[in-house]
């Protein structure tokens, strides 16, 4: 996304992108965390550790879309720094949240498969925002002819 999008295509973004992101979570946790059994607890309901990456890359995204897109271009800094910050920062809080999150599911999940974890949420934020970039958001964002 450039710095000079309309606010409909930045609340676009922050709504889109998540799900995106946590579809590409999703298929990365069941390619990447088949073997390692982690029952995780979502709603009292027991769900497939995949499902539960999704879920967790979603939320990640959505929390650091929200400070990328709202809070830091509100701080008084550069708009390029701003913007800098928030595209450097997506991925490192996506991850983190996405770790954070299976680890209220399930405590015992990041002594197992942590590394894998943060990295299938950085990762996803990574892939989510060039599907966004590069797909997705030029063509919702087209003139209608």
């Amino acid at each position: 996304m450039s710095r000079n999008d309309s606010a409909g295509s930045v609340a676009a973004q922050t709504l889109v992108k998540p799900l995106i992101v946590g579809g590409i979570a999703a298929a990365a946790g069941y390619i990447l965390l088949p073997g390692y059994g982690i029952d995780v607890k979502l709603i009292g309901q027991t769900i497939p550790n995949y499902l539960a990456a999704g879920v967790a890359g979603a939320a990640g995204s959505l929390a650091s879309d929200i400070l990328s897109q709202y809070i830091l271009p509100n701080l008084p800094q550069d708009d390029k720094l701003s913007y800098t910050e928030g595209r450097l920062l997506s991925p490192i809080i996506t991850g983190a949240s996405t770790a954070a999150a299976f680890w209220i599911m399930n405590y015992n999940a990041l002594s197992e498969a942590g590394g894998k974890i943060a990295l299938i949420g950085a990762g996803s934020e990574i892939a989510g925002m060039y599907a966004w970039e590069s797909v997705i958001g030029p063509y919702l964002n087209r003139e209608q002819v």
